[in-house]
C-alpha cells in the first residue's frame, strides 16, 4: 500500500464483492450504506476499516517515518521535494502548497499524488526543507510574482517553462547589479550569464515564440514601470545579500578591470580607452591568478556579439566588512528565538534566568563539566518542567521553566519530562554557540524519567505511530545538530520522601529542587486558570503533521481514518435530517466511543443498524420478504424505527415506563446529580408526548457542587439535538464536566467520564428494550396481525366442524370425530393454519372428483 495511489472510487469498487457477501454473513442487509459501513465505531458505524484511510495511513508513515530518522529514503523524499519546488518555484515546499494553485507546475511522480490525496482530506505534512534563495533585500520569486498578478493556470504553465528555460527562480536574477532595471537578455529570452547556477536544472527545450511573447507582456505589466523604455522597476531592490562568489563578472575601480569568472580562471577586460568607464575589451593576452582586490563590486554587462567587447548596464557597491560579531549570550538568543515566534511556529522556554556568572559556565561547558538536570510536573492536565545547568561546584546556575506544549488530551507525565529534556538541550546548545574550540564538549544530562532518558538518547529508529513522535524527533534532531557529546544519567525521582537532605547524593538534590520548582509553576497556572497550552511546531522539528489545521503529536491510524470518512458521514446524517454539522460537532463523541466499545459485538450491530433506521422492524420486514404487510405487532400501525418508542398501544406504553424505572435506579445507583437526573428523564418523557418540553428551572440548578450556567449551557446543547439521539447514546459535550463536578463535591472518587459512557450504555439498552418488546410479541401469538388471522380461522373452523364428514374422504374423517372443537380451537396458529389447509383442501378435490363424474 505505501506504493499504491489508487482513489477513493477505486477501493469503493474493490470492497464491493467482498462487502456484498460478508454484510448478509453479519445479519446487515447488502445495501446497507457503504459511508456507515466504513464509519469508526466511535461515530457508531460499522467500524469496517476505510482501505483508502489505510493507503493514506502507509503514505503520511512513509513520509514522516524516513524524514525525521534521516533515513536514504528520507534523503531521497527530501530530494524529490526540493526539485518539485524548484519545478514550482515557489516559496513552499510542495507538500505545504495548494494543488489548485501550483498543481499543474509540478511532474507526475508519486509525491505529487500522495500531495493532491492529502489535501483532498484536509491534511498536511510539513517537512523542514530549505527554501528557495533570496539574493538581495525586496526580492521575490518570479512564481510567486505571477500568481499575484491572477495570471489563469495554462499561462502559468507557459511562464514557468520559459522559468526554467532561463534557469532562474526570483526577480533579482533578471536585473542588472545596480537593481534598478531588467536587463535585455531576461526580456529576450535569453540567459543573462550574470550568474554561476545555484542549483542543478533539468534540460529543457527552448519554448516557442508565443511563449516569450506572453512571458514579455506578463513580466513587463508585473515589474515593470509603465511606458518606461529603459526597463525600470517599479519597485527598485536593496543591497544584496549573495556571496561575490556566485558573480560571473566582477569590477575593481581603483584597478579599472572587469573579471569575469569562468570554471577554468579569471579572465581580464580593460576599458578600451582612458576615458571609458563603461566598455571593455577582453585582455587576451592575460589572466588573474591572485586575489581579488579588495573593492570588487558586482557587475551586470551587455555582451557584443562576436567581437570581444561588453558593455557595463550596472554595478552594486562594494560590500561593507564583516562586523566583528562577538558571542551571543543565551538570553540574547532566547530573546531572538521568542521574538520569531507565532502562534504555529516555534518554542522556547517561557522563563530562562542566570544566577551567577554565564562566563563560568561557558569554562564548564568547554572542560566538560556541565551537568544538566530535569524534571517535570503533571497535574489536572497541565504538564511542566524545570531544568538547571550548573556544575557539581559553585553557584553559578542557568534555571529554567517552561510549560509543555500540545493540545490538552495529549499531555503526561511522560511528555512533560521529554519537554523538559527538549528545553535543556536547547539551552546548552546555545550556550555551545559561544565556544571557538572545534572540539565536542561532553555534557551529562539527568532525569528522573527513566523511559523518557532511553527513547531521547537510544539511536533505534523513531516510529510515527509512537507516543509523542513528534517531540522526540524534535529532541533527536536538537541533539543531531548540536556540537555536544551527550551522555544520560538516571536520577532516582522523589528522593526526598524517603531520604533526609544528608542521605540524599548530589543528583537527587538538584532533582528535588527542579521538581519543586516545576510543581509550583504547575500550580501558578493552575490557579490562574492558565491551562490551555500552546501547540506549535519546534524549531528542531524535521516532520510536522497537520489534520484539520490542528497539529497532531503522532501518526494514528483513527485520526486518518476520521478525516477519510467523517466528511461523507457527516454529509449523510444531515441530508437524513438526524444530525446537521453544527449539531454534529456538540455530541460526546468520545463518551459515545467509550460506551460503545463496552457493548458486545451484536449490540454495536443492533445500535448501527437502529441509527439507519434498517434494522428489524415491519418496515424492512416487508421489503425483505419476510412479512406479507407492514404492520406493528402492538398497534397495527406502519412500523419503522421512529414509531417503536412511539407506539400508542398501552403493552408499548407500560413497557417505555419500565424501562424509565430501570434508568431512574440507575441514577440512583451511580449518585447522579438530580438535576442532571432530572432534565434527562423529562427529556426521554418528550418522545412520546413531544408537547412536553423539558423546563431548565432554576431550582434544578441549587445544588452545592455544579455551575448554574454550566449545566444552562448543557442542557441548551442537549435540547439541539433530537430526543431520538438519545436512545441512540448521544449525549452532548459537558454532562461528564458535570457530573464530576458533582462527585467532587461529594468527596466522591467516582469518574464522570465513566459515568457519562455507562449513562450512553443504558440510553442504547432502553432503545435495545422497545425494540425487543413488539419483536418478541411478532413471533409469539400476541401480534395483533396473528390475532386477526386467529379469528378468521377460528370461523373456519367453526366451518368445517358444521359442515361434519361431508365430502371428507375416509382418512381425514377421524380429524372430525376425535378431535373436539374446542381442543381445534386451542391448537397454536400454526397448528390451526395447517388443520384448516388440509381438511379444506381434502374437501375441495372430493368435490372436484364428484363434479367431474356427474360430467
Amino acid at each position: 500500500m505505501p506504493l499504491s495511489t489508487l482513489g477513493r472510487s477505486d477501493w469503493v469498487s474493490i470492497m464491493s464483492p467482498i462487502l456484498q457477501a460478508s454484510l448478509h454473513k453479519a445479519g446487515v442487509c447488502r445495501s446497507f450504506p457503504r459511508v456507515v459501513v466504513f464509519a469508526p465505531l466511535k461515530y457508531q458505524g460499522l467500524g469496517v476499516l476505510h482501505p483508502f484511510a489505510l493507503q493514506v495511513f502507509h503514505h503520511l508513515s512513509v513520509l514522516m517515518r524516513h524524514s525525521a530518522n534521516r533515513t536514504k529514503t528520507g534523503q531521497y523524499l527530501e530530494a524529490n521535494l526540493q526539485s518539485h519546488q524548484l519545478g514550482t518555484g515557489t516559496s513552499f515546499p510542495l507538500l505545504q502548497q495548494e494543488p489548485t494553485n501550483t498543481g499543474i507546475l509540478a511532474s507526475e511522480t508519486w509525491l505529487k499524488r500522495v500531495w493532491i490525496e492529502l489535501d483532498s482530506l484536509g491534511i498536511r505534512v510539513e517537512i523542514s526543507s530549505p527554501p528557495l534563495s533570496l539574493h538581495c533585500a525586496d526580492d521575490r520569486l518570479l512564481m510567486d510574482i505571477f500568481i499575484d498578478a491572477l495570471v489563469d493556470q495554462e499561462d502559468l504553465l507557459w511562464l514557468n517553462w520559459c522559468r526554467q528555460f532561463l534557469q532562474v527562480t526570483t526577480l533579482s536574477e533578471l536585473i542588472t547589479a545596480d537593481g534598478c532595471s531588467l536587463t535585455a537578455a531576461s526580456l529576450a529570452g535569453q540567459p543573462s550569464g550574470h550568474f554561476v547556477p545555484s542549483y542543478s536544472w533539468p534540460r529543457t527545450r527552448r519554448p516557442g515564440p508565443s511563449h516569450w511573447d506572453l512571458w514579455r507582456r506578463v513580466l513587463s505589466q508585473a515589474v515593470l514601470r509603465p511606458y518606461c523604455r529603459r526597463r525600470r522597476l517599479l519597485r527598485l531592490l536593496g543591497p544584496w545579500s549573495d556571496s561575490l562568489d556566485r558573480w560571473t563578472w566582477l569590477l575593481s575601480r581603483t584597478s579599472s578591470i572587469l573579471f569575469h569568472r569562468s570554471a577554468s580562471n579569471l579572465a581580464i577586460y580593460r576599458p578600451i580607452n582612458s576615458r571609458s568607464h563603461k566598455t571593455f575589451r577582453r585582455d587576451l593576452h592575460h589572466t588573474w591568478t591572485g586575489p581579488l582586490p579588495g573593492d570588487v563590486q558586482r557587475a551586470s554587462v551587455n555582451l557584443h556579439p562576436r567581437t570581444a567587447y561588453v558593455t557595463i548596464t550596472g554595478t552594486a557597491p562594494v560590500d561593507p566588512p564583516d562586523p566583528e560579531s562577538l558571542p551571543a549570550s543565551i538570553l540574547h538568543l532566547w530573546r531572538e528565538l521568542a521574538a520569531d515566534m507565532d502562534d504555529d511556529w516555534g518554542w522556547v522556554p517561557e522563563y530562562i534566568y542566570i544566577e551567577g556568572d554565564e562566563q563560568v559556565l561557558l569554562a564548564a561547558l568547554e572542560k566538560g563539566k556541565l551537568r544538566v538536570i530535569s524534571d517535570a510536573s503533571f497535574k489536572q492536565q497541565v504538564g511542566t518542567a524545570a531544568v538547571q545547568l550548573r556544575t557539581r561546584r559553585g553557584g553559578h546556575v542557568i534555571w529554567i521553566k517552561c510549560r509543555t506544549p500540545g493540545k490538552r488530551e495529549d499531555q503526561s507525565a511522560y511528555r512533560s519530562e521529554l519537554n523538559g529534556l527538549l528545553a535543556g538541550i536547547l539551552v546548552a546548545s546555545w550556550l555551545c554557540l559561544q565556544l571557538k574550540s572545534l572540539d565536542k564538549p561532553r555534557v551529562r544530562v539527568a532525569c528522573d524519567g527513566i523511559a523518557a532518558l532511553r527513547q531521547v538518547f537510544s539511536t533505534w529508529p523513531l516510529s510515527p505511530t509512537a507516543p509523542h513522535f513528534v517531540l522526540l524527533s524534535s529532541i533527536r534532531e536538537a541533539l543531531r545538530v548540536s556540537n555536544i557529546s551527550w551522555a544520560e544519567q538516571h536520577v532516582v525521582g522523589h528522593a526526598d520522601r524517603t531520604k533526609t537532605w544528608q542521605q540524599m547524593s548530589w543528583w537527587e538534590r538538584q532533582n528535588s529542587e527542579v521538581d519543586d520548582i516545576a510543581q509550583g509553576y504547575a500550580d501558578e497556572l493552575i490557579a490562574t486558570d492558565d491551562t490551555i497550552a500552546r501547540n506549535p511546531k519546534f524549531f528542531s522539528e524535521p516532520c510536522a503533521l497537520y489534520i484539520d489545521n490542528e497539529k497532531v503529536s503522532c501518526l494514528a491510524l483513527a485520526s486518518v481514518d476520521e478525516a477519510v470518512v467523517l466528511p461523507e458521514l457527516m454529509d449523510y446524517w444531515a441530508a437524513k435530517g438526524r444530525l446537521a454539522p453544527e449539531t454534529f460537532r456538540l455530541v460526546d463523541w468520545p463518551v459515545v466511543h467509550r460506551a460503545m466499545k463496552s457493548l458486545k459485538p451484536a449490540k454495536q450491530r443492533f445500535v448501527t443498524k437502529h441509527t439507519v433506521g434498517m434494522c428489524g422492524v415491519s418496515k424492512f420486514r416487508k421489503r425483505w420478504g419476510l412479512d406479507s404487510k407492514n404492520r406493528c405487532p402492538l398497534c397495527g400501525l406502519e412500523e419503522d424505527h421512529l414509531h417503536v418508542p412511539r407506539c400508542p398501544s398501552d403493552r408499548a406504553k407500560t413497557q417505555w415506563q419500565l424501562l424509565l424505572q430501570e434508568l431512574q435506579e440507575w441514577f440512583q445507583s451511580t449518585t447522579t446529580a438530580t438535576p442532571i437526573a432530572q432534565f434527562l428523564g423529562a427529556l426521554l418523557c418528550t418522545i412520546c408526548t413531544p408537547s412536553n418540553q423539558p423546563q431548565t428551572q432554576t431550582r434544578w440548578y441549587r445544588l452545592h457542587g455544579i455551575s448554574s450556567s454550566a449545566l444552562t449551557q448543557v442542557c441548551e446543547a442537549q435540547l439541539r439535538l433530537a430526543p431520538q439521539c438519545l436512545l441512540e447514546g448521544l449525549i452532548a459535550h459537558g454532562w461528564a464536566d458535570l457530573q464530576q463536578q458533582f462527585y467532587r463535591s461529594c468527596g466522591s472518587r467516582r469518574s464522570g467520564n465513566l459515568w457519562a459512557a455507562n449513562l450512553s450504555r443504558q440510553l442504547t439498552l432502553i432503545g435495545k428494550g422497545m425494540w425487543k418488546h413488539p419483536n418478541d410479541v411478532f413471533h409469539s401469538d400476541d401480534n395483533i396481525v396473528h390475532q386477526q388471522r386467529a379469528t378468521a380461522l377460528d370461523r373456519r373452523i367453526h366451518a368445517e366442524f358444521e359442515m361434519g364428514l361431508r365430502d371428507l374422504p375416509r382418512n381425514l374423517r377421524p380429524a372430525i370425530r376425535r378431535s373436539g372443537l374446542v381442543e381445534v380451537l386451542r391448537l397454536p396458529l400454526a397448528d390451526k393454519e395447517e388443520w384448516v389447509l388440509v381438511i379444506s383442501e381434502a374437501r375441495r378435490k372430493i368435490r372436484q372428483s364428484l363434479a367431474g363424474s356427474y360430467d
